[in-house]
């Protein structure tokens, strides 16, 4: 394969059967010359069998010898890696056709960008397409400061991302003290080094499923916003949360910040 090299990383733990499906994303993008390493959190013996009977040299596995949470596991795969570009891939999730080369390639042509992302399109657990879904169509490339966004709290979905090595290195990899909220910092130090590249396309298939922290994720970020007298965007996060996940408002003091963020209070 010609090509940048472009490691891919993803974490996993009890998902073998979607996480092998994730594997053979990455292996089929073509452009970059592509490697996958897979950190598992803790042992995984059904994933590791599946992934020898494949016996595909760019894949590599490592693993904690017991659960140490998301954080620890992603950073265990930066130790296994040695591309000057990363991207980030969830277990739940693929990538889409030609979406590595299109991020890679956007980080080659503008030397200053920090990192490149797509748009992720939303899936069933089965990991089919929803019938009308937002952001399949194409627009352009737009170069754009980062840190605004993240200090909105508008993230960007992992799996969507492309990161220069240095710059995962620079800003210390992913907070492993922190059980949510990891990714978001992580970028949010990322756009302090540079811009941002939005590719304009759809670059990973999301699985939307019962397992996801998406709701208690906007919640964190909600709580920041608050502390640090954001308030507008904290009630706009906050209900974003509780849309996702209802039973954050049976907590009491959540009950009146939900009461709150309604009245616009």
């Amino acid at each position: 394969m010609t090509g940048p090299r472009v490691d891919v990383w993803i974490p996993t733990r009890g998902r073998p059967i979607w996480c092998l499906e994730a594997v053979e994303s990455a292996l089929a993008q073509d452009g970059v010359d592509v490697r996958v390493v897979v950190a598992a959190d803790g042992p995984e013996p059904e994933l590791a069998a599946l992934l020898a009977r494949r016996a595909d040299a760019r894949v590599s596995v490592v693993a904690h010898p017991a659960s140490r949470g998301r954080s620890a596991t992603r950073n265990l795969a930066a130790t296994a890696s040695i591309a000057p570009y990363v991207a980030f891939l969830d277990d739940d999730d693929r990538l889409l056709e030609g979406s590595l080369g299109a991020r890679v390639d956007a980080l080659e042509a503008i030397p200053s960008a920090v990192l490149a992302y797509g748009r992720a399109v939303a899936t069933d657990v089965e990991g089919r397409v929803r019938e009308g879904a937002r952001g399949t169509e194409p627009t352009r490339t737009t170069v754009r400061d980062g840190l605004e966004d993240q200090l909105r709290g508008r993230s960007l979905l992992p799996s969507t991302v492309c990161m220069r090595r240095a710059a995962f290195d620079a800003v210390g990899g992913f907070d492993e003290d922190l059980a949510t909220g990891e990714d978001w910092l992580l970028f949010l130090r990322a756009a302090r080094l540079g811009p941002f590249v939005d590719v304009g396309r759809p670059v990973a298939l999301y699985r939307r499923h019962g397992g996801q922290l998406r709701g208690r994720h906007l919640h964190w970020i909600s709580r920041n916003h608050r502390h640090t007298g954001a308030r507008a965007d904290a009630r706009r996060t906050l209900r974003a949360a509780v849309r996702d996940d209802p039973s954050l408002v049976l907590h009491p003091k959540r009950l009146l910040r939900w009461i709150g963020a309604l009245l616009g209070a």
